[in-house]
């Protein structure tokens, strides 16, 4: 499954690349997370809730990021698991400063899934993965916001 597009942040480059490396915004910003969790440097284990139609389960994650030039880019390599099936991937993320209040990020990459979860078809499964990459994406638009607000107050 091929995941890529671009989002603005209301923020500076800075702004966005601090929120995007803090598991606990991350957390809470990533629909149906239940646990994030530092293991190493630049690791998390990542426990989420994922319901796809029939389909039901907790799916126990890593997330490792590598080539990681701040505050400019970075590789998320995600793997998880789960009794329905798996997914696993790298993503590229870039961030890119339109003006000192605006980050423009861009993200490309491929994530494979198998098991029960492929038999869902890839309509679905590209549908469901856009609305939580929305929901995930504004959740941490609202924290750069709050976190600028708190700073200008």
């Amino acid at each position: 499954m091929k995941m890529e597009g671009s989002f603005e942040f209301e923020g500076s480059r800075a702004e966005a690349w601090e929120i995007l490396q803090d598991p606990d915004v991350l957390k809470a910003a990533i629909p149906h997370t239940k646990s994030m969790e530092l293991i190493g440097p630049d690791e998390y284990a990542t426990v989420m809730q994922v319901k796809l139609g029939p389909l039901a389960a907790n799916f126990n994650g890593n997330v490792k990021i590598t080539d990681k030039v701040e505050p400019e880019r970075y590789t998320m390599n995600v793997e998880a698991k789960a009794p329905i099936g798996f997914g696993k991937g790298a993503i590229q993320i870039r961030l890119e400063e339109k003006s000192p209040e605006v980050t423009v990020m861009t993200y490309d990459g491929d994530l494979q899934v198998g098991g029960k979860l492929a038999s869902l078809g890839q309509r679905l499964l590209d549908t469901v993965a856009k609305s939580v990459s929305k929901q995930a994406l504004n959740s941490l638009n609202d924290a750069i916001k709050a976190k600028a607000g708190e700073q200008n107050a």
